[in-house]
């Protein structure tokens, strides 16, 4: 048997109800990216995290936010598509419902920061989809992310298995990071 994973809720902003799951199984879930306990240990925490998901679902950004919430115990809050590109709509959903993570690609936080009065107080923002440079993420922790992770993997499987920390202050060349546990990386040349 697998092990049961609680899962607080599903909230949609605006929406007329909350939905309360019953529980995840483990093993019904993907190996790989989607295990609790590379969750926890990258996310620093062992209790729920509030994950704003503010892309689509079907993206490995979106998996990050849904497996980030319930594989953690935790809530997603369900961006509404006006408020994913409105930077002081956005601010104030955070600070209205505590959200404390979110993933996003580097070109929609270039374009909310570039739009100014956003602010990020988030324990953890998690960038992929496109290379990070250092100078976003200063700009992202000024507006107020206390971690950053680089988060990288393969597109074509959308399943992220790279992270990396953004030290203070973050480098220039932001490395795509080491394998999450139970994935691994491997450096071919042409001979395979």
């Amino acid at each position: 048997g697998g092990h049961d994973v609680g899962v607080d809720a599903l909230v949609a902003p605006g929406a007329a109800r909350t939905l309360v799951g019953e529980g995840v199984r483990r093993e019904r879930i993907p190996r790989g990216d989607h295990e609790p306990g590379p969750y926890r240990a990258r996310l620093g925490r062992d209790e729920g995290v509030r994950f704003a998901a503010v892309t689509g679902m079907s993206t490995d950004l979106g998996n990050t936010a849904v497996f980030g919430a319930l594989l953690t115990g935790g809530t997603l809050e369900i961006v509404p598509a006006d408020v994913v590109t409105d930077g002081p709509a956005l601010s104030a959903l955070i600070a209205e419902h505590e959200v404390t993570a979110m993933k996003i690609t580097p070109s929609h936080l270039r374009a909310l920061l570039a739009g100014g009065d956003i602010a990020l107080p988030l324990e953890l923002l998690v960038i992929g989809g496109e290379a990070l440079d250092g100078d976003l993420a200063e700009h992202a922790r000024a507006a107020g992310a206390r971690r950053i992770v680089n988060h990288y993997g393969p597109t074509e499987t959308t399943i992220g298995v790279f992270t990396y920390e953004l030290p203070d202050p973050a480098p220039t060349v932001v490395p795509i990071g080491r394998p999450l546990p139970q994935a691994r990386a491997q450096v071919l040349d042409a001979l395979g």
